[in-house]
């Protein structure tokens, strides 16, 4: 259009300012959604379907809705990528990265919004402190999911609860026997 300046997001740091702007409103419209009524309705479903059905909820138009917003999100994300990376292959999406992202979603904690942000922000971090090890980081990359697994089910996100609580329990605990 004429008059308007031309914005160019050819450089990485405009290109992460962007995506980053869209990640968080994405993260606000998506925290909106689950906080409404509509994410009342999918956890019922989520939680007990048949429980969800009893009480009038048609299930199937309440999947394919979450599967809509998924795609989206999905799609947009697949959008920056492409213009990012220049060219879309099908190397680029081998197995391996699907185990990834779903380990991302399982550390972080499931049924949670910002603990796949955590997750994904432990696993990137997590590999490059254990490159100075090398074989072995493979190893102990393993074993450090494999204990958040086992001791951490509900991924950062519930040890974190855990931390809160304990901490405000030696807080009131601390406070009271002054």
């Amino acid at each position: 259009m004429r008059g308007l300046p031309a914005v160019s997001f050819g450089d990485t740091a405009k290109m992460l300012y962007l995506v980053a702007g869209f990640a968080l409103l994405f993260y606000f419209l998506l925290d909106q959604l689950v906080r409404s009524p509509i994410g009342e309705t999918l956890a019922a479903i989520r939680e007990d379907e048949v429980s969800a059905a009893s009480f009038g909820i048609n299930c199937t138009v309440w999947k394919v809705f979450a599967f809509g917003i998924g795609a989206a999100v999905a799609g947009a994300a697949g959008a920056f990528y492409a213009s990012f990376v220049g060219t879309l292959v099908p190397d680029a999406f081998i197995i391996t990265e699907s185990f990834t992202v779903l380990a991302m979603v399982i550390v972080g904690g499931m049924g949670t919004l910002i603990g796949p942000v955590g997750g994904a922000i432990a696993l990137t971090i997590l590999p490059e402190l254990l490159r100075g090890f090398g074989d072995l980081r493979l190893v102990l990359y393993g074993a450090a999911l494999t204990l958040v697994v086992l001791f951490m089910p509900g991924g950062i996100v519930q040890a974190a609860r855990f931390l809160r609580a304990r901490i405000g329990q030696r807080m009131c605990a601390a406070g009271m026997g002054q």
